[in-house]
């Protein structure tokens, strides 16, 4: 499994590099785009994690689509600043198989991750 993050922020949130030391950094869903030689060289399954804020929440079904064209059999979960109720329905509409609140404690991430794979397996969880 490889842990990308999609942000503007120069470096991953403390809570997110606790959960995922090994995770990836990118600027934006084209730069995953453009660097589809990085991506492609993990035979893992991935998960994207797209962080939204204020400013950028007009871009979030495109952002997910963007993400779901270029690596269909890839998991999104997005991590918002604020979260709202609408804006979860409207990830999930998008094809997000998650959505957190972007400064989540690191075990909430990894619990998060541990589900998507197991959906993936088709396997119950038990936390």
């Amino acid at each position: 499994m490889q842990d990308i993050f999609v942000s503007t922020l120069p470096k991953l949130i403390s809570g997110w590099a606790e959960a995922f030391p090994d995770a990836l950094l990118v600027k934006d869903v084209l730069e995953v785009s453009s660097n589809l030689e990085i991506v492609a060289s993990y035979s893992a399954a991935l998960i994207f994690w797209l962080h939204i804020n204020n400013s950028q929440k007009d871009l979030l079904p495109a952002a997910i689509a963007k993400l779901l064209q270029s690596y269909p059999d890839a998991k999104v979960v997005v991590l918002a600043n604020t979260p709202s109720h609408a804006e979860t329905l409207q990830a999930l509409s998008a094809g997000a198989m998650g959505y957190a609140h972007a400064y989540s404690a690191p075990e909430m991430l990894k619990k998060s991750a541990r589900s998507l794979t197991m959906a993936a397996y088709g396997l119950g969880s038990s936390f």
